[in-house]
């Protein structure tokens, strides 16, 4: 698969990406997180499901918003977000 068509595919993703194959499985990573953006992101994710879990639901979207900014692969993040 050409990588530029995987490119097109994800382009909903935030950018940039890297792509790289290893047979027929993708690998769809994000150059700029670093360790320490992790971090925070999750934990920040943790202090969106406090949020959520107490209603406040307003704070937690945005809690959870700065988390994807942080760590735009953070997929529990992206799926809590979508709920």
């Amino acid at each position: 698969m050409d990588g530029e068509v995987v490119r097109e595919q994800f382009s909903f993703l935030p950018q940039p990406i890297e792509i790289q194959f290893d047979g027929w499985r993708g690998i769809i990573t994000y150059p700029e997180e670093s360790a320490t953006a992790r971090a925070e992101a999750r934990r920040l994710q943790e202090k969106a499901a406090k949020r959520a879990a107490q209603g406040n639901y307003g704070k937690a979207v945005n809690i959870l918003k700065r988390t994807l900014e942080l760590e735009p692969s953070n997929y529990k993040a992206r799926r809590d977000l979508a709920m």
